[in-house]
This record gives C-alpha cells, structure tokens and sequence, in this order.
C-alpha cells in the first residue's frame, strides 16, 4: 500500500471509530492507575515499604517501554484490533489476579506483566487511528489524546469509591471485570468496524535520529514526572489528611484539569506550526514552576494549593500530548508515525520505571517534598532538550 493512497473515511464510521478507540484507551486506565489508589490500605494491610511499591510500580513501566517498542514494530504487520483485544483481555485477567495476592513477589510478577500487557494498545491504536485520516489527523489524535486524562479520572473516583467502602483487593477485581467487559466489547466492535485484512508492511523512510532521541529523552522526563506525581500524590494528600475520598478526588484534579490543557495547548500550538517543540518549551517552563510551589501552596491554603495543582497539571498534559503524538507525526510520514510514537512512548515508560523507583526512595528517606522538586528538576531538562529539538527541526526545514 503506497504510503498516500490508504483511505479517508468521513461520516458515521469515522466517528464510531474514533469512539470505540477512545473509549478502549480510557478504560484502560482501569487497570493501569487503580493502583495508585490501593497503595495507602494496602501498604497498611501488606507492611509493604514505599521503597518496595516504588519497585512494584517500576516493573509495570519497565515492561511498559519494552512492549511500546516491540508491539509499535508488530502492529507494522499484524492486524492492530486482533493486539487491542488480546492486549485488553491479557491485562484484564492479570489484574483480577492482583486482588488475590499476598505477597511482594507475586505482586511484582504480575503488575509488570500488565505493564507488558497494556503497551499493546498505544501503537495499535495510532495505526488505526492513522489509517482512517489524514487531513484532519491533528483533530483526530486531540480527541484521542483526552482518553487517557478522563480515563484516569474516572478510575480514581471509582477506585477510591470501591476501596474505602470494600477493601484494596476489590481495588483490582472489580477493575479488571470492568476492563473485559467494556475495553474487551469495544476491541472487538472496532476490529468488525475496522475489518480484519493485516495492514501492510511501511514503506521506508528516513527519520532524524538525533531528533527522535532528543524528543524521546524529553519524553522520559515528562512521564518521570507525569507519573511520579500520578502515582504517589494520593499517598501524599492522604498523609495530610488521613482519608482515601479525599485523597483519591483531589488528586483527580491531575487528569482533569490536564484533560482541559491537552485541548486548549494542542489548538495553541497550531498557531505556531513550524515553532510547536519551542512553544512546549515554554509550556514546559510554566509545568516546572507550578510543580515546586504545589506542596508548599497545599500546605499553606488548601484552595490555593488546589488551584496550583490544576495549573501544573494543565500545563504538564498539554505538553505531553504534544510530545507523545503531534511532534512525532510532524516528523515523519503518518503511516510511520505509530512506530515513531511507540518508541516515544517508550521513552516514557521508562522515565516512569525510573521516576517510581527513585521517588518511592526519596519520600521514604526524604519526605514529599523533595519529591516535587526532584520532578520539577525533570521538567527544566525537559524544556532544554526541547529548544534543542527545536533547532534541530528547523535547520532540516531549511532548504
């Protein structure tokens, strides 16, 4: 199939796809941020220290990145919905079994299995969502993107709903019998939507390794913070106020409010088509400083706390939509994109195996707080390696 003669669908079925694809990529999320959530009791019930959970949740990520790679290379010759819905299945069963486990070990071997498990479906997913469209991929994959801050939020407030009033390990079973039913339906109505013919191998294309490097570094940072903060603000918020619901809804604040940014920076950063890795610099350099004041803000007034969160959040999705999708596809051909994406991606399951190791480590010997600023070391580094893509983009766009 040559590179600019796959179709472009319009009307009802454009719609439903990018619907089903949503929605498979939202409740995910089910499966994937529950466990920040049954980190309090069942850290309380296990004895687990935070230096232990920091390894549990570096497993998922470490399996996470390596799946981004080898299924971002797979879905180049398989048929994407038959990997969405064993992906979606896989990490269903696997995270109803995390409910009946015990003991470190077990935990470990099976968190990171669904870290394996649910990096199928980012790459598979860009295919099909690039596959459909290219005139309007911009809009395409904004929409797309909202699916992982509303998924995210949804999961907390019924994760805290399910663990203060049933126990963590339902936290898990509940989770994953949810995921199989919606998730599991969704992947097999989009795979008889989409039909079932393998799409063909891409054609080759040069890509700007030192580019894609740069990015993909900036990538890890942004989800070493994304993530670091996902995973440990509810312990951190529950330290202060010793109550999973409100530990659990405030910290939803992170996926709605950056819900709301990745809409607002994604229709900014048209306006500046040819600037859009500086214009995330500068995004970037915002998320850094409302990161750092966050802890001290909460401490001092809970509203203005409140309020700070929302803003680092706003700004931190805004950019990490931009990193993760629109500069990757910029970059190169769109049917190449998912694979470039994928590795992207990659990157950032593994800043966010490092983020959950060294942040789970710091708080136990160091406290919170030392946290945020570690994360918000991550964003200023971020935004120089952005400015370098930048230069870099721009001496290729010459002639």
């Amino acid at each position: 199939m040559d590179k600019d003669t796959h179709s472009e669908l319009r009307g009802a079925r454009l719609v439903m796809i990018m619907v089903l694809s949503w929605t498979i990529y939202a409740t995910l999320y089910l499966c994937r941020v529950n466990f920040s959530i049954v980190i309090p009791l069942m850290r309380v019930e296990m004895g687990i220290s935070y230096e232990r959970i920091g390894i549990i949740a570096s497993g998922f990520f470490v399996l996470y990145a390596i799946g981004q790679v080898l299924n971002g290379y797979l879905t180049m010759s398989h048929n994407p919905c038959n990997m969405i819905v064993l992906g979606v299945m896989g990490s269903a069963l696997v995270t109803m079994s995390l409910g009946l486990c015990s003991d470190f070990t077990s935990m470990l071997l099976l968190w990171s299995m669904n870290g394996y498990l649910q990096s199928v479906q980012w790459p598979s997913l860009i295919r099909v969502l690039s596959e459909i469209t290219r005139t309007r991929l911009g809009t395409v994959l904004g929409i797309f993107n909202t699916s992982w801050a509303i998924g995210h939020v949804a999961t907390w407030i019924l994760t805290g709903f399910i663990v203060s009033n049933y126990g963590w390990r339902y936290g898990f079973i509940v989770n994953g019998l949810l995921l199989a039913l919606t998730g599991g339906i969704a992947g097999l109505v989009l795979r008889s939507v989409v039909g079932r013919k393998d799409v063909e191998v891409m054609t080759k294309e040069e890509v700007n390794l030192i580019a894609l490097g740069s990015l993909s570094l900036s990538y890890l940072l942004a989800d070493a913070t994304r993530y670091g903060m996902i995973v440990y603000l509810p312990s951190y918020v529950f330290s202060k106020e010793g109550s999973i619901e409100v530990a659990s809804t405030v910290s939803t604040i992170i996926p709605l409010a950056g819900s709301l940014g990745m809409i607002a920076i994604g229709g900014l950063s048209d306006v500046f088509p040819k600037k859009r890795a500086l214009f995330t610099s500068l995004i970037t350099i915002a998320t850094m400083t409302f990161v750092y004041l966050f802890p001290q803000a909460y401490e001092m007034d809970r509203i203005i706390g409140i309020l700070t969160l929302a803003l680092a959040s706003f700004f931190l999705y805004g950019a990490n939509s931009q990193i993760v999708s629109t500069i990757p596809v910029e970059m190169v051909n769109v049917r190449l994109s998912p694979m470039v994406s994928g590795v992207v991606n990659a990157m950032g399951g593994l800043g966010a195996f490092i983020s959950s190791l060294i942040s789970g480590a710091i708080i136990e010997w160091y406290g919170f707080e030392t946290a945020f600023g570690l994360w918000s070391l991550f964003q200023l580094l971020q935004a120089l390696l952005l400015i370098f893509v930048h230069k870099l983009l721009k001496k290729r766009a010459e002639p």
